[in-house]
């Protein structure tokens, strides 16, 4: 038989377990070897209701069923990030090339509950190679799949202003950035055509020029610079017999600034606005700008679309328990 401090310990581990596990987390972690990395971000939980007995999931907080409060409003995910190290950086020699490959599968529920009956979605969020200080000092390129984003409300993991995932290619050096990006998964409804014979959706693939600039003020504070081309190429489908579908082609743009000022001991204020137009036009629930909001006109075309993003994000240390 079980002691009663032995009883009482048992009950007390399985009580903080139950409760961990009643508690949806979002948590992050990273483990290193000589030429691997391996980081973990992810979120799992569980609620229950005793009365019914059944599995409580929680509900957007908006009408439109969008997720404006960002990570606060989805279901269970992990998204692991495999780095292979071909040549590592040495700290001792900031200009010796380096370069590695980053791999970030997804895995994630549509139903709130991972570890259910149903099957959970699997997607590569993230497969490219990147190569620094190649040619010069503090020149890095980079090709495929990847979190092309630097900006966003890090308690919500919400991204803004430059939030442009995609697959393409790139370069940066110091402070500019630029990109060539091809995407089509956004908004594929607005862009697609089903042949009915074959049931086959032939996709338009948008191409996406970036151009970004970061400049340094008075040496704590910043000013980033944006500017976008959106291409999306003319389509001929046959839809019958006795003819076909033609959509034409289509331009985008979009130019944005976001201030930055450091407020000292990581308080800071940011201050974005970006505006674009054409099929550029994406701006809802702090979507990209390739994701095109509306309907086109009756000629097919995004001609006169504008939609206009305005951020106003302020975190202020009060002090080492309270952030506001």
């Amino acid at each position: 038989m079980l002691s009663s401090r032995r009883l009482r310990s048992c009950v007390t581990s399985l009580i903080s377990a139950a409760t961990l596990l009643a508690v949806p987390t979002t948590a992050s972690a990273w483990i290193g070897s000589e030429n691997v990395e391996f980081g973990m971000y992810g979120r799992m939980g569980a609620t229950w209701n005793p009365q019914t007995g059944r599995f409580v999931h929680g509900k957007y907080i908006n009408l439109l069923g969008n997720a404006l409060g960002g990570r606060f409003e989805e279901g269970d995910y992990l998204e692991p990030t495999i780095k292979l190290h071909i040549v590592k950086p040495v700290a001792e020699e900031p200009a010796k090339p380096y370069y590695h490959v980053v791999v970030t599968p997804a895995m994630y529920s549509n139903t709130g509950s991972y570890l259910g009956a149903s099957t959970p979605g699997f997607s590569i969020s993230q497969a490219y190679l990147e190569a620094g200080n190649v040619l010069t000092q503090d020149l890095t390129l980079w090709v495929g799949q990847r979190f092309y984003r630097s900006t966003d409300v890090h308690i919500a993991d919400i991204f803004f202003f430059n939030a442009l995932v995609s697959q393409g290619a790139g370069l940066k050096y110091k402070g500019l950035d630029l990109a060539v990006l091809l995407q089509t998964s956004q908004a594929p409804g607005l862009y697609s055509v089903v042949d009915p014979d074959t049931n086959v959706r032939f996709d338009r693939q948008r191409t996406t020029f970036v151009g970004q600039y970061i400049l340094p003020v008075a040496e704590k504070h910043s000013v980033n610079f944006l500017g976008e081309f959106h291409l999306l190429p003319a389509n001929k489908t046959r839809l019958t017999d006795e003819g076909v579908n033609i959509q034409e082609s289509d331009i985008g743009y979009a130019v944005g600034v976001k201030g930055r000022l450091d407020l000292g001991d990581g308080s800071f204020n940011e201050l974005s606005v970006r505006f674009g137009g054409g099929i550029a036009n994406g701006a809802f629930s702090a979507s990209p700008t390739f994701a095109t909001f509306g309907r086109p006109n009756e000629d097919g075309k995004y001609s006169g679309a504008l939609g206009i993003e305005a951020v106003e994000h302020l975190l202020y240390n009060v002090n080492p328990l309270l952030t506001l």
